[in-house]
């Protein structure tokens, strides 16, 4: 859980440590109705539609990772398998010139630890800066954006999320 205005860093560690709060528990608990949505898929394809509508060059669908037992839950239960697997399936049947993916199930998928994270897949503030400069370099890499705004870019991510989420939101 990202630390609020109404959650000091102390109470965000308590939670992150309390075993009631680990990723088994919360995969168990907040997947137990996991379920393929066709309407916000169909919202989705819409979305992209109209964005590619409005001239835009290039829409990337991003998953970020969480931890390793999270994803172990749904791949442990063949009713959540064949979801995710569908999901997964749906988003890249959007892929085209204009629209990438970029799945990244685990922390080990993108190159990162466990240690980016606060709890089972909020990311602490050191991993939300470490995540995001890894987002924009493959960004970057894809050749999508230019180099010269992607600083500019990942600064403002990252100063959006630590305002939203963090107090004391201040940049190097």
């Amino acid at each position: 859980m990202p630390v609020s205005e109404n959650q000091d860093e102390d109470q965000a560690n308590a939670l992150a440590n309390n075993p009631r709060f680990t990723a088994k528990k919360i995969a168990e608990t907040s997947l137990n109705n996991f379920e393929f949505d066709e309407l916000k898929a169909e919202y989705l394809k819409r979305l992209i539609n109209l964005l590619k509508t409005h001239k835009a060059r290039s829409i990337i669908l991003v998953q970020p990772p969480v931890r390793q037992e999270f994803m172990d839950i749904i791949y442990m239960n063949p009713k959540m398998l064949m979801v995710y697997k569908k999901t997964i399936s749906f988003i890249h049947g959007l892929e085209d010139e204009n629209v990438r993916s970029l799945i990244w199930e685990t922390t080990k998928n993108c190159g990162l630890d466990d240690s980016v994270f606060l709890d089972y897949g909020h990311f602490n503030k050191n991993g939300a800066d470490i995540f995001t400069q890894k987002l924009f370099n493959t960004i970057k890499g894809w050749g999508v954006i230019m180099t010269s705004g992607i600083d500019k870019m990942a600064r403002s991510y990252s100063q959006i999320v630590r305002e939203t989420y963090y107090k004391d939101a201040t940049l190097p």
